[in-house]
């Protein structure tokens, strides 16, 4: 990773979690925790670290982790439903909820819709919304009889919003597109 990240006052070396030393499914006895990047760089059981004045290349960032010839670094934003998937539910007046992040910034808006994007309606932002956090957010929805998909979209602080449609890689590298989720109400 470039100098510039590896310094930043958020990008850290780890020794603990909660307190206690890293457990070793958790990269004991140190990983490095990289905010906003691909988990790819938070690399787990450090065993050196080398500085140096060109890049290092290695297949991870030459060959899997590259979206037209170049190296994923940053996440993106997303949004999801905190629901199964399908989901089934009775019907009636539902709170759902849900969780969106975005790579370095809070969050603006969090919208859900249920006519396939025609329309959309804020959520509420219910949990800390704070730089690198997932935040979580709820509406209301009259759940009537039938089949349905209801959609989500996050838009951060800066203005990226969630696209309808991510780019085809054949990794699905950083895939965030605005998933329709199908919802059963039986009555």
């Amino acid at each position: 990773m470039p100098v510039e990240k590896a310094l930043d006052g958020d990008t850290i070396l780890a020794l603990t979690m909660n307190g206690a030393p890293l457990p070793p499914d958790h990269g004991y006895p140190v990983r490095a925790i990289v905010p906003g990047w691909i988990g790819t760089y938070s690399v787990k059981w450090i065993g050196r670290i080398t500085v140096s004045a060109r890049e290092i290349r290695n297949y991870r960032t030459d060959e899997y982790y590259v979206i037209d010839g170049v190296t994923v670094t940053r996440q993106n934003v997303k949004s999801s439903l905190a629901l199964p998937f399908p989901a089934e539910m009775g019907p009636g007046f539902k709170r759902i909820h849900g969780y969106a992040r975005s790579p370095d910034r809070p969050m603006r808006t969090v919208e859900w819709s249920e006519d396939d994007g025609r329309s959309w309606h804020e959520a509420d932002i219910i949990s800390p919304n704070e730089r690198y956090g997932w935040v979580r957010f709820a509406f209301a929805w009259q759940a009537r009889p039938g089949e349905h998909r209801l959609m989500t979209r996050a838009t951060d602080e800066a203005g990226e919003t969630q696209p309808e449609i991510s780019p085809f890689n054949p990794g699905t590298l950083l895939f965030n597109a605005i998933i329709p989720h199908p919802v059963t109400v039986r009555a």
